[in-house]
């Protein structure tokens, strides 16, 4: 069996975030699932936590640009190497996820081997 992968996800939209649940449910990926509504949110809660496994988050936050919830996390002790992920609508919000170091976009409407793709991208 395969140990559970413990993933954050930030996203302020409730249905995207549930369907990213149910991606991870139908695709049979054991994992812990912490759900972020914002990136403020994000960076006040990750300090709290241990260290996930990889932290997928959507590119269009409010109040905080991707760019700043990205450098915010880098900069919280034992997150500096926590792989992170981008949710994308269109190349442009790609090539600012990928600048700002993501290791990987998933184009929206989200799908199961997008996710398995990922996951096995971190060797998870």
């Amino acid at each position: 069996m395969t140990k559970p992968l413990a993933i954050v996800l930030i996203e302020p939209n409730p249905p995207d975030a549930r369907w990213f649940e149910l991606i991870l449910e139908e695709g049979g990926f054991p994992s812990y699932l912490t759900h972020f509504s914002s990136g403020r949110l994000a960076v006040q809660g990750l300090p709290e936590m241990a260290p996930p496994g990889l932290i997928v988050i959507e590119s269009r936050l409010p109040i905080l640009s991707l760019a700043e919830a990205m450098e915010q996390i880098r900069n919280i002790p034992d997150f500096c190497d926590v792989p992170i992920a981008a949710t994308v609508d269109d190349f442009h919000q790609q090539a600012e996820a990928l600048r700002c170091g993501a290791i990987r976009c998933l184009t929206k409407p989200l799908d199961v081997e997008q996710v398995r793709s990922l996951i096995e991208k971190i060797g998870a």
